[in-house]
């Protein structure tokens, strides 16, 4: 479930990421009001069994909801619950409705299950949460290009630093008037991992970034996101 949405004075309104139908939108009547008509199923976090009734107008109802599988330990850390709020909302954002992506649904399971796994020595959650943006983004079709300069196509060096355009998602070249400096630059090493977690392992880039390479990484990518979206993300005041 990717989002919940009070409607009325017993309603809700879910967002629903599925593997057969995509990304739906659904009402479960009731399901304030009565404890016995969802029986507490409908939480963050949780992959469900669901029965939908469509209509010929109007949203689709909830019929019923059982919990397949729930990764309680993300609610034991704040860290985990804003970087797992975070993941949800980036698909709610990037994933278009009604479109089928078993990738996109794969990697949303995938997060939860590493921020629930997550013992605190091979990363933290944000790195996590960070490169799990950038292979979502290439998923969707917006994969940055980390290697080389978009004006004029000089690659860079592994090691080298160099300033990431996020309104055109490309690197910018000293030539090309992108100067080193700046909270816009990514190191090598923060690039590498970048690269490394679009192309599909982003569990094992999350755990190359120090404090440093975590911090421009989740710059750039996030301002990338939001010039994809149009907006901010509201996740990010959980994660301030």
């Amino acid at each position: 479930m990717l989002r919940s949405v009070d409607y009325g004075e017993s309603d809700r309104v879910l967002t629903l990421l599925t593997r057969r139908f995509g990304k739906i939108g659904c009402m479960a009547r009731g399901a304030r009001r009565s404890k016995k008509r969802f029986g507490g199923v409908l939480q963050p976090f949780s992959l469900l069994a669901v029965e939908i009734e469509p209509r010929q107008s109007g949203m689709p109802l909830l019929h019923s909801a059982l919990i397949v599988r729930y990764p309680e330990r993300i609610i034991l850390s704040l860290e985990r619950v804003s970087a797992g709020y975070a993941g949800l909302e980036l698909v709610r954002e990037l994933t278009p409705e009604h479109e089928v992506d078993d990738a996109i649904f794969e990697l949303m399971l995938e997060l939860l299950e590493a921020l629930d796994a997550l013992d605190g020595q091979a990363c933290s959650p944000a790195a996590l949460l960070v490169c799990f943006e950038a292979r979502l983004l290439a998923i969707a079709g917006f994969e940055p290009m980390l290697d080389a300069c978009g004006h004029c196509g000089k690659k860079a060096k592994a090691t080298q630093r160099a300033r990431f355009d996020a309104a055109h998602g490309h690197l910018v070249c000293a030539s090309c008037g992108g100067a080193a400096i700046g909270k816009d630059v990514l190191s090598g090493a923060a690039r590498n991992a970048l690269i490394h977690a679009a192309q599909g392992a982003f569990q094992e880039a999350a755990g190359t970034l120090d404090a440093a390479d975590l911090a421009s990484a989740r710059y750039a990518m996030r301002s990338l996101t939001e010039h994809r979206i149009g907006h901010e993300l509201a996740a990010d005041a959980l994660l301030a």
